[in-house]
């Protein structure tokens, strides 16, 4: 089996420059476009971001009957985290253990946490 060895000197570092050059250019005009589209979008709210829990329930009954499998999965960990979520958002926290109008200024506090904060 043979090795291509790269030829040494001058015109090897100018070709590699030069794809760098060439890339970062890239690189750099990929950034702004995507930055002024993102300008532009208008904001979209979380429902038109992501799919309902009975969409994902639909997608995951058609990825199993096809057996794609690692869409499942992946399906099965969104559901997962959209049950967690869901969960969060209409639990009551409970009562507050410290409530707002109670403060105290750092330099109140014993060294290490006064330190700490």
């Amino acid at each position: 089996m043979q090795y291509l060895r790269p030829s040494g000197g001058l015109g090897a570092v100018l070709g590699v420059l030069g794809l760098l050059a060439g890339g970062l250019t890239g690189t750099r005009l990929a950034a702004q476009s995507t930055a002024e589209s993102e300008r532009a979008a208008p904001q979209r709210t979380v429902s038109q971001r992501s799919d309902s829990f009975e969409t994902k329930m639909a997608l995951l009954q058609a990825a199993w009957q096809n057996g794609d499998f690692d869409l499942a999965r992946s399906l099965t960990h969104s559901l997962r985290d959209t049950v967690i979520q869901t969960q969060h958002e209409e639990e009551s926290p409970g009562v507050s253990l410290v409530h707002s109008s109670q403060f105290q200024l750092v330099e109140s506090l014993a060294a290490p946490i006064a330190q700490w904060a």
